[in-house]
């Protein structure tokens, strides 16, 4: 008996094992593409050792992408073993890869690479893979951190005779509302630093706060939005290759990173980036960076 338990606990280990392995493994898409080197055989013309060298990439491109994270539950190879329609479509672009160099080295091998962007268009990746779900509103702040002091009716009314005074046409409740969370509206995107967490890469994240509610997420963008560039970019250092965030991104430190992909924030900072959100929309835009 005692045998049996002892070969049980050893199994279910190596299967934690080997499901954390998998998790760890995924092709990494910081860059935006996933790219590969195919190599030719020797002793053919030019003309077959290119065909072979790019059979050969087409190989090795299908094995990362079938390794790529969309979410933090589901792989592109999880996707294509559940739709025909989605294997069709992702061996589609990978055959159509756009070839970037085909060079010969000094032995006499072809080596050609290929590159598929993970966005940007139908032929990229989230064409193939991104599910089409409902676009839903980013949360209010209150539903993360209520306050005790909501504007009075007066406030909001005053607020709107000058907006409409000066022809414009934003939400000011809204705008009033978030104001009351310290939101100035001045910043151009954000930034999560998950440095030292073990972030893992994947085209569909989400950042969560402590209490399990999504901040920012596929659901709050038009499918076509994502396919286009994605809603996250990915960079190894908070000090470059943070662009995309804009001139004046909002920096916050992750708490933790739920399942490899997503980042968890304080309740604090996600009602601060939702209020900054009411008075200008600027998740909308995308504008969003996390710090591996």
């Amino acid at each position: 008996m005692k045998s049996m338990r002892r070969l049980f606990s050893v199994l279910l280990a190596v299967c934690v094992l080997a499901l954390s392995s998998v998790a760890m493994a995924a092709t990494d898409i910081t860059d935006g593409v996933v790219r590969v080197e195919g190599v030719s055989n020797n002793g053919q013309s030019f003309a077959l050792k290119r065909i072979a060298a790019k059979v050969d990439a087409q190989r090795i491109l299908a094995e990362h992408v079938h390794g790529v994270q969309i979410d933090s539950k589901t792989t592109v190879e999880n996707a294509i073993v559940t739709s025909d329609v989605i294997n069709a479509s992702v061996s589609g672009i990978v055959k159509g890869a756009r070839e970037v160099s085909c060079t010969t080295d000094e032995y006499g091998y072809v080596h050609v690479i290929l590159e598929l962007p993970v966005f940007g268009g139908a032929n990229s990746l989230a064409a193939a893979v991104i599910p089409n779900v409902p676009q839903q509103d980013f949360l209010p702040p209150s539903d993360i951190v209520p306050v005790d002091t909501k504007p009075s009716e007066s406030v909001v009314a005053d607020t709107a005779n000058k907006a409409a005074d000066a022809g414009q046409s934003a939400n000011t409740n809204q705008a009033t509302v978030g104001n009351l969370y310290g939101a100035t509206g001045q910043y151009t995107g954000l930034i999560v630093d998950c440095s030292g967490l073990g972030l893992q890469t994947a085209m569909a994240p989400a950042v969560y706060t402590d209490g399990k509610k999504v901040v920012y997420g596929l659901e709050n963008f038009s499918h076509d939005q994502v396919i286009s560039r994605g809603y996250v970019g990915y960079s190894n250092s908070a000090a470059s290759g943070v662009q995309r965030a804009g001139s004046n991104p909002m920096v916050v430190k992750a708490q933790s990173v739920e399942h490899f992909f997503n980042p968890v924030i304080s309740k604090d900072d996600a009602a601060k980036i939702l209020a900054e959100n009411q008075v200008n929309g600027f998740l909308s835009t995308g504008n969003v960076v996390f710090v591996k």
